[in-house]
């Protein structure tokens, strides 16, 4: 079992992020995270740019955490990068499945997103 490790304002670190959490992490780096949030938990994304969208982590699309863990072990931890994907792709990935899917469709449609345009086959087993 792991200790929790924290950042230095308290909270809880990010695993994507060593030893700083999400908020601490886009501060030191920039990103426009930290500048658009209207409390600790929502985005005020009426006054981000399209880009300043897309560079959010994927926890900002409140995924359950089994299909959060699966994208980053991907290399999914940017909306720019799960906008690539197609449904297909999603389908194809091992443990993800048809309620994975819906559940990033309705996270990306949340900022406007969406995956990929493919046509959708049926999941090989």
């Amino acid at each position: 079992m792991s200790a929790t490790i924290f950042c230095r304002c308290g909270k809880p670190a990010h695993p994507d992020f060593g030893d700083r959490c999400e908020d601490c992490w886009a501060e030191d780096n920039g990103h426009a995270t930290n500048l658009y949030k209207n409390d600790k938990n929502d985005l005020n994304t009426e006054k981000m740019t399209h880009k300043e969208i897309l560079e959010l982590p994927i926890s900002y699309l409140r995924l359950s955490a089994k299909v959060e863990n699966l994208l980053c072990a991907q290399g999914v931890n940017f909306l720019e990068d799960l906008i690539e994907w197609s449904a297909q792709r999603v389908l194809e990935t091992r443990w993800l499945g048809d309620a994975a899917l819906e559940e990033i469709k309705n996270g990306l449609q949340m900022f406007g997103l969406a995956l990929q345009q493919e046509p959708i086959l049926q999941k090989q087993n």
